[in-house]
């Protein structure tokens, strides 16, 4: 567990909790010694934990010893989520990142008595906070509380806090607007994540009021030739909702969401207008990135154009560059994904990007991230090598961790069709077109026409047991898991 949200998570007895649940979630039955391996602490201590959690959650599940060791069984999912998700909603710097979102500021000693800690507890915690802002250019104030540093590296801290984990929701917008805004976004291109679109245009519009964002000049004169911006930029302007903002700060924000659309967009074909034409590198650059998958043919589909490959990848990466370098940034988990799927990719790219000049927008700290999103995006986009139709189906109430989510919609989302059953209707799903059906709706009862093969997934999964099952159906290596 290391997303943003469990950074942020400084109650000693918070982190274990949530550690040890994690790892009943994931493995079902583990031993005292094995918990107290796993996270690191003693079994006395694994022991008070437990029992701490057991009467923390009541009836909503049930944890019991056996002769393998302890089992957790959920009995009620929605409770379960619920408490799990009350061990974040009351730590000090989760509480301060929200009111630094909405632009509060605190006097220190204001904030200490507020969040009843002691002058060196509130220290301790806002040096560990620095240490996460440092990854995103921003700096925690202290005589008075409050978030520094430039509107759009903030707005990329915001993201990965509310955006990349599921455990906190943007607040809601004048839900007239947004739904104007995405038809108009609908009209010009295909949505790949209304979600995603929706928490864009929150993002946006929330903190339009809060600093100043400013866009390079050449990004914005060719953002300007593209009918999305020009859509975007449209609808905002004759809003009633932002009569108070001037019309200079909305065009920013028309490009903020433009760049941001193209910079969430991980499948191919969206992008219309060559970003990458901003840098003098780039066409040296591209001829060296097409080189190395040439090296490299044998991962990928045929017939594809390397040369596509390539431009539309760098396309998104410069619309990140274009947003901040900071939004180079992946989350933790999309790099441990790709460094667990099986394609011996990220390595040699690793040691082309370092013998090779690239543009110095990519010589930073994010170098790892952006060759990490180069493999996602070859993987995402069917480029690397599969043979078979796959549709993930899930039940109502999916009770996941907080990465599995994203680990479908967000890494398979290219690779297979991710559906919910309460979005379809039984006809619908009786007419599923696949080869291979992933699901958790245990007993099924539907009839699919085409009788496709159907894996199971455990009713309790983790983030590296889901990778390793969707992996082992892509590579056809099917072993330790409910096949019918």
């Amino acid at each position: 567990m290391n997303s943003l949200t469990f950074q942020l998570v400084t109650s000693s007895v918070n982190r274990r909790s949530l550690i040890l649940l994690a790892h009943m979630e994931n493995e079902h039955v583990l031993s005292v010694k094995q918990l107290s391996e796993k996270a690191s602490i003693s079994r006395r201590t694994v022991l008070t934990d437990l029992k701490a959690i057991r009467a923390f959650f009541g009836d909503t599940i049930s944890l019991n010893g056996t002769h393998q060791g302890m089992k957790l069984v959920i009995n009620d999912h929605d409770e379960y989520d619920k408490k799990r998700r009350s061990y974040y909603e009351k730590e000090p710097l989760i509480l301060l990142v929200q009111a630094f979102y909405a632009g509060q500021t605190f006097p220190f000693l204001a904030w200490i008595r507020a969040m009843h800690i002691s002058e060196s507890t509130a220290n301790r915690l806002l040096k560990k906070l620095q240490m996460i802002l440092d990854d995103y250019e921003l700096v925690v104030t202290k005589s008075s509380i409050g978030l520094v540093g430039e509107e759009i590296n903030q707005r990329k801290f915001f993201w990965d806090f509310y955006c990349e984990t599921h455990y906190f929701d943007l607040p809601p917008i004048d839900h007239q607007l947004q739904e104007a805004l995405i038809l108009r976004i609908e009209q010009e291109v295909d949505i790949i994540s209304k979600k995603k679109v929706i928490s864009i245009i929150r993002l946006s519009f929330q903190r339009s009021t809060y600093g100043t964002l400013t866009f390079d000049s050449e990004i914005k004169a060719l953002a300007q030739q593209d009918p999305l911006y020009l859509a975007i930029n449209e609808t905002i302007q004759e809003s009633g909702s932002l009569q108070t903002i001037a019309r200079k700060r909305i065009s920013e924000e028309a490009c903020f969401i433009y760049l941001m659309l193209y910079a969430q967009w991980t499948l191919r074909g969206k992008t219309r207008i060559p970003l990458s034409s901003i840098l003098t590198k780039s066409t040296h650059f591209n001829q060296l990135f097409v080189h190395f998958l040439e090296l490299h043919h044998s991962y990928l589909e045929k017939p594809c154009s390397n040369q596509q490959i390539v431009e539309d990848f760098l396309v998104r990466q410069y619309a990140k560059v274009g947003l901040a370098p900071t939004f180079l940034k992946n989350s933790d988990s999309t790099n441990h994904f790709v460094c667990s799927l099986p394609f011996n990719l990220y390595e040699p790219l690793i040691a082309f990007m370092e013998v090779n000049a690239i543009p110095h927008y990519f010589e930073n700290r994010f170098f790892s991230d952006f060759c990490c999103s180069f493999v996602l995006y070859l993987f995402g986009n069917q480029l690397i090598r599969i043979s078979r139709k796959i549709v993930v189906l899930l039940a109502n109430n999916y009770v996941i961790d907080e990465w599995i989510c994203s680990i479908f919609e967000h890494h398979f989302s290219g690779r297979m069709e991710v559906l919910y059953e309460e979005q379809l209707s039984f006809k619908q799903i009786n007419q599923l077109d696949c080869d291979t059906l992933i699901t958790n709706i245990v007993p099924f009862e539907y009839t699919i026409e085409k009788q496709p093969q159907i894996f199971f997934l455990p009713k309790y999964i983790g983030y590296k047991e889901t990778i390793k099952i969707v992996v082992s159906i892509l590579n056809e290596e099917l072993q330790d898991f409910f096949c019918v």
